[in-house]
């Protein structure tokens, strides 16, 4: 607890003296110092101790009192040490692969700083830009609007044509639109809406008018067919930039940072002067035309050939190759000189000036990417010696998955699957009439063939098979059928699309067959069991092999 005490004031400040301060480090490299385990010759401070209980999620850390909490993260980091040490022990890190995997994440988490502390950071938005962007896009105004419905395009620019000619919107949308709910309105869709809460397909058109003006024929999805709306905006009112105060930080923000980014770019682009070799690219395409020869494969008698000439460097053929690879770029691409030169241009000499400047800047030099690396270059280890020298060594046999499909049937049912029937409506007063309709004895699939706006919905009665499948598509409803009981009506709900009136008709969950697919997935779990034991059991060989010594008394009481 007086570690706990001076690591907070050191943590949090404090008012005390010089000489108190100067006490108070000292006591705090003292207790860094103390020794809590060893392996062989190599010792486990405090300090150490104290950095990897940090990274460690609190809700994973297991133990009835402090100590045995503690006791659980020291033998975790206590195997995680061994495993190291073994690891390094052997040429795990001396592949090709090993090599090449890390070298490329080191270079894109140096990219990564590089861009951020230039690019990104310097990034100043005033609120004079933000509330010019408000405008701009439109969110300054929520519109009321009304919208008519039709079969095909060539009906839409027809009305569009007589409304135009003087014909009233309001009436037009009476006669003519599908949309029979809103037609009843004059095309009324109710309510001020906000541009971010308009259909995409719509907003940016809608939100481009002044009031009293209207589209042009919109294609879009109604009933699961292809349809044509036009909309007049009817009314509007000013809104606060609070209401997408978000969004328009994130997009000025995206803005910016790109403008800043070809700035950067081009001054570098005019230091360096890149200079593409007209040659290797004429090489690299007629390379991927051909069927005999792959320009992604390495070759090494090609490693040397130029692509780009800088001042002070160059660019190979085998950097483009990384870059491929990493992207998963085809021959079909390589083949379009376009493309190439898109790749060329916009993606490697970027990279390429990149990495010069964070390098001659020093930030391959920085404390919290190299941390990155050795992180990324330990987990690589371990999963290689997991992989060599327990996993490869794992199988399942018939039997056994059998056995496991029998011992644990919860694992092979099929998802919950809910059936419900559902009228979607776009307005609150209509579904408010329904619901009472429904309550006095109306059939919801019978109103879901008339009014339900659910894409695809009405040609079958309102019925939607609802699981994790499907969620994507039910996300406004999955929650609440998932929940609710048999037979119970729910709504009106309000979601995204308007209001939604539904009923729970029944729920399905079966056992899958013992067919191949079930015995694919029944080895796959006794395959992770076997490995889960088989680590445990590998580390209490190393903890052996290389001497674990645990210091609970020291632990207790630095605590």
């Amino acid at each position: 607890m007086k570690y706990m005490l001076i690591f907070s004031l050191i943590t949090f400040g404090c008012s005390a003296t010089t000489e108190n301060n100067e006490t108070t480090s000292l006591n705090s490299q003292r207790s860094d110092e103390v020794i809590l385990a060893k392996i062989g010759d190599r010792n486990i401070n405090h300090k150490s101790f104290v950095s990897f209980s940090k990274s460690i999620p609190s809700g994973m850390k297991e133990g009835a009192t402090k100590l045995e909490e503690s006791l659980q993260v020291l033998n975790s980091l206590i195997d995680k040490e061994v495993l190291l040490i073994e690891a390094e022990s052997l040429p795990l890190n001396q592949t090709t692969d090993f090599k090449d995997e890390i070298a490329v994440y080191s270079r894109n988490r140096l990219l990564e700083l590089y861009t951020k502390t230039t690019i990104a950071d310097k990034v100043e938005i005033s609120d004079a830009e933000l509330q010019a962007h408000f405008i701009k896009t439109g969110r300054n105004r929520a519109l009321r609007y009304n919208g008519i419905m039709l079969e095909n395009k060539l009906e839409a620019e027809q009305l569009l044509k007589e409304i135009h000619s003087g014909k009233d919107f309001m009436t037009a949308a009476k006669g003519h639109s599908v949309h029979r709910e809103s037609g009843e309105q004059g095309g009324d869709v109710g309510g001020y809406h906000l541009k971010d809460n308009v259909f995409p397909a719509i907003a940016e058109p809608l939100f481009d008018l002044r009031v009293g003006e209207i589209t042009k024929p919109i294609r879009m999805t109604f009933r699961g067919k292809p349809h044509y709306a036009i909309f007049q905006v009817s009314d509007e009112m000013p809104v606060k930039r609070s209401t997408a105060e978000s969004k328009v930080q994130e997009e000025v923000f995206g803005i910016k940072r790109a403008e800043r980014y070809m700035l950067v770019l081009d001054s570098l682009k005019t230091v360096h002067d890149p200079v593409i070799n007209t040659n290797t690219v004429d090489w690299l395409v007629s390379t991927a035309e051909s069927e005999d020869k792959d320009p992604i494969a390495h070759n090494k008698d090609e490693k040397s050939e130029i692509l780009c000439q800088l001042n002070t460097s160059s660019i190979s053929i085998e950097e483009f190759r990384e870059t491929a690879r990493q992207m998963h770029i085809g021959r079909n691409e390589i083949a379009n000189r376009d493309r190439l030169n898109y790749l060329i241009t916009d993606i490697i000499i970027p990279a390429h000036l990149f990495e010069i400047e964070a390098r001659g800047l020093n930030l391959h030099e920085n404390a919290a990417l190299k941390l990155k690396i050795t992180i990324k270059r330990e987990d690589m280890l371990l999963n290689a010696l997991r992989e060599k020298y327990v996993d490869s060594k794992i199988s399942a046999s018939d039997v056994e998955a059998r056995n496991f499909y029998d011992a644990n049937p919860v694992k092979f049912m099929t998802p919950l699957t809910t059936e419900i029937e559902e009228v979607l409506v776009e307005n609150e007063e209509l579904a408010q009439r329904l619901i009472l309709e429904i309550n006095n004895g109306a059939k919801i699939d019978s109103l879901a063939k008339i009014h339900t706006v659910r894409e695809g919905a009405a040609h079958h009665d309102g019925k939607l098979s609802i699981s994790v499948f499907t969620k994507a598509y039910y996300q406004d409803i999955f929650d609440a059928a998932q929940t609710s009981a048999v037979g119970e009506i729910i709504g009106p709900t309000k979601v995204p699309l308007g209001y939604s009136i539904f009923r729970i008709l029944e729920r399905k969950q079966e056992l899958k067959p013992f067919n191949e697919s079930s015995k694919k997935r029944a080895k796959a779990y006794v395959k992770i069991d076997k490995s889960k034991r088989g680590y445990v059991a590998y580390v209490q060989q190393l903890r052996k092999k290389y001497g674990v010594e645990v210091f609970k008394d020291a632990l207790a009481e630095s605590l």
